[in-house]
């Protein structure tokens, strides 16, 4: 399953940005500081999505991406699958 170009998935409005990994936490709109609901490399190895209502942030990649986010001590991490019910 692809993503349209426009990340229009969601059916929500989305501005696209393409810069630094450092810029994701910088970007502003309209006045607003914002932080980045998806952010990717351009390569897409791996990508992180945090929802606007969610308290969490959901990364995916290989399985040593996942493996990493795993054992970092500065992260709570809890591994999931595709299947697995998010509320």
């Amino acid at each position: 399953m692809a993503m349209p170009p426009d990340g229009s998935r969601s059916g929500r409005d989305r501005d696209l940005f393409a810069g630094p990994l450092e810029a994701v936490f910088l970007i502003e709109v309209g006045g607003f500081s914002e932080g980045s609901n998806l952010w990717w490399p351009q390569d897409r190895t791996w990508c992180v999505a945090s929802g606007i209502d969610c308290e969490s942030t959901y990364v995916g990649g290989s399985r040593a991406c996942v493996d990493a986010v795993m054992r970092s001590p500065d992260l709570e991490a809890m591994e999931v699958q595709l299947t697995h019910a998010i509320a």
